[in-house]
C-alpha cells in the first residue's frame, strides 16, 4: 500500500511527466525483480541453515541418549535420566515433618485431630 502511496505522491508533486512516470515504472519493476531473486535465495538459505541445525542437534541427540539422558523441556538441556522412587519420595517427606512436629495441633488435614501427621503419613506407604 505504502509503495504505491510513495509513487502517486512523487508523481503529483514532480508533476506527471513522461520522465517521471518511466523512472517510477523501471524502479518498481527494479525493485521487483531483485525481490523476487532474493526473497526465494533467503528463503533457501535459511532452508539450509535449519537442515545444518537439524543434523547437528541430531548427532547431539543419539550420542546424549545412548549415555542414558532425556530432555528436560523446562531447561531445555540433556540431564540424567533418575526414575521416580516412592519410597525416597516419602522419606524424604517423613523427614521433613518429622522435625516440624508441634504435638497436638489442630483439627485438619489426613490426621484428625493432634498428635503427629507423619506416623499416619508413614501407615499410608506401610
Amino acid at each position: 500500500m505504502h509503495l504505491i502511496l510513495f509513487h502517486v505522491i512523487h508523481v503529483c508533486s514532480h508533476g506527471a511527466s513522461p520522465f517521471n512516470v518511466t523512472m517510477l515504472l523501471l524502479l518498481g519493476l527494479g525493485a521487483g525483480l531483485f525481490m523476487g531473486v532474493a526473497l526465494p535465495a533467503m528463503g533457501v538459505l535459511n532452508g539450509c541453515r535449519q537442515i545444518g541445525r537439524g543434523m547437528y542437534n541430531t548427532v547431539e541427540s543419539v550420542q546424549a541418549q545412548a549415555n542414558g539422558k532425556v530432555w528436560d523441556e523446562e531447561t531445555e538441556t540433556w540431564i540424567t535420566y533418575v526414575p521416580y522412587n516412592l519410597q525416597d519420595e516419602a522419606d524424604k517427606v517423613l523427614q521433613s515433618t518429622s522435625g516440624d512436629s508441634t504435638g497436638s495441633g489442630g483439627g485438619g488435614g489426613c490426621g484428625g485431630g493432634g498428635g503427629d501427621g507423619a506416623a499416619a503419613f508413614a501407615f499410608a506407604f506401610a
